[in-house]
């Protein structure tokens, strides 16, 4: 199946960690908060939220510079 949309998925410029010990301690280092990403590559509601929100040049930037993605 293809899908198109007007907006480009952008969600990967996003930089999720992996879950693990490692990214909790670099959100200690750097003094933030983690921020976790749940989802399922069946997850049609998920797809949309990464085609989306997540694509958003705005909330790129602030998740990166204010939170520890973290993909769960």
């Amino acid at each position: 199946m293809f899908r198109f949309s007007p907006n480009p998925n952008r969600a990967h410029l996003i930089s999720r960690r992996e879950w693990g010990a490692d990214a909790f301690e670099e959100a200690r280092r750097q003094d933030k908060l983690v921020m976790l990403f749940l989802g399922a590559f069946w997850c049609g509601i998920c797809r949309r939220m990464d085609e989306t929100t997540l694509s958003v040049d705005e909330k790129i930037k602030l998740l990166n510079a204010y939170f520890i993605p973290v993909r769960v």
